[in-house]
């Protein structure tokens, strides 16, 4: 059978990211990029959680472009993920 020539979104992950931003599927965590106003003009980013409140900010800024801010963004989600997995193994 041939092949379509499409890619799966875990294949194109792998290829883009090394499997970095694969973790696991944490549908309440997203980043949220935004543009300040000041000048010169920079994108922040800003790991959120669905429903409530993290109690905590997540975040960075100084990104020239919005492709920037959301490629440190998913690097960052993908550390945050990660670790918060670990401390979850060691708390129970």
């Amino acid at each position: 059978m041939p092949r379509s020539g499409k890619h799966t979104l875990k294949a194109i992950a792998d290829r883009k990211f090394g499997n970095l931003v694969m973790i696991r599927n944490h549908w309440g965590y997203y980043v949220r990029e935004t543009r300040e106003t000041a000048y010169p003009p920079s994108w922040r980013r800003r790991i959120m959680r669905r429903g409530e409140p993290m109690g905590v900010r997540i975040e960075g800024g100084g990104f020239s472009t919005y492709d920037a801010a959301r490629l440190a963004g998913k690097f960052a989600l993908a550390d945050f993920l990660e670790k918060l997995e670990l401390e979850n193994f060691r708390i129970e």
